[in-house]
């Protein structure tokens, strides 16, 4: 009898034992490893989704309930992947609102030339959100283009040649999305274990003069001669491991808000060099 007892208390113990680690070891790693936009949308409690497409270049949609939350966002491009992940998601819309402009303005994907297109699907919570749109956009002083149109869903399931006929469209966008993010992450992880190379320097170039470009913007700094010592571009690291920095020779400036730069990287004794001309879009091999 005192053997079976043993027994008993013995599986007891087990049992609270495994229960104490899955709830203070993996329950919090899950969650740690789950972002903000790693779960599947719940159509049950979706009420409109309303896509933004901005100079036909950046592409996602988010998806609000009844009581206007943003709940979920679609990703339809590599691109709009800045929100990914952000912390976006299970917010009032005007919170989250701010969160994804004052992304989408950092990466420099939004500003007072860029064309907006603003897609909605169902009527539901739309006025508020074009309310609350327009306060964001002009706390931020984009004066740009807001073009409003009406499609329905199957319509973006047939633009983005979506074959899936077993589920509904928000299921199937929904999937596209997870696609997109899947991609993502597996030439992220590819680029953190990367050697830099002729084929992708500027691809490293690229993360200083963006994070440069972040500084400058968020420190509201308008003007800065070549010989600055406001922020070293030889102290900021080109990839995720901090495996490669400028050189010496590397310099950047600031006039009337733009940030004008050389940067320069070294590995086994071959440099590569990217000359930036006010813009990431306007670069060039070699010096300035």
């Amino acid at each position: 009898m005192k053997r079976k007892l043993l027994i008993i208390l013995e599986i007891i113990v087990i049992i609270f034992a495994s229960l104490y680690y899955l709830v203070k070891e993996v329950i919090p790693e899950y969650k740690k490893n789950k972002g903000s936009s790693d779960g599947f949308v719940n159509t049950k409690i979706i009420s409109n989704t309303i896509e933004f497409k901005i100079n036909n270049n950046v592409n996602f949609a988010i998806l609000l309930t009844e009581d206007n939350q943003l709940e979920h966002i679609l990703f339809f491009d590599e691109k709009s992947l800045c929100l990914y992940n952000k912390n976006i998601e299970n917010k009032k819309i005007a919170e989250s609102l701010e969160i994804i402009i004052k992304l989408l303005i950092e990466n420099n994907f939004l500003d007072s030339f860029s064309n907006l297109e603003i897609i909605r699907y169902e009527n539901d919570n739309y006025v508020e959100f074009l309310n609350v749109l327009s306060i964001i956009l002009k706390k931020y002083e984009i004066n740009c283009k807001v073009i409003e149109t009406v499609k329905n869903l199957e319509d973006k399931v047939q633009e983005l040649d979506l074959d899936y006929e077993e589920f509904s469209a928000l299921i199937n966008l929904d999937y596209y999305s997870k696609e997109i993010i899947k991609e993502y992450k597996s030439k992220e992880k590819h680029f953190k274990n990367e050697k830099l190379n002729y084929d992708n320097a500027i691809t490293f170039t690229n993360n200083v003069y963006k994070k440069l470009e972040k500084y400058i913007k968020d420190s509201n700094i308008q003007n800065l001669d070549k010989d600055n010592t406001e922020l070293l571009i030889t102290m900021i690291p080109s990839d995720s491991n901090g495996n490669y920095y400028p050189t010496d020779k590397s310099w950047y400036l600031v006039d009337s808000g733009k940030v004008y730069a050389y940067i320069e990287l070294i590995y086994n004794n071959q440099s590569f060099g990217y000359c930036y001309n006010g813009s990431i879009d306007l670069v060039k091999e070699g010096v300035c």
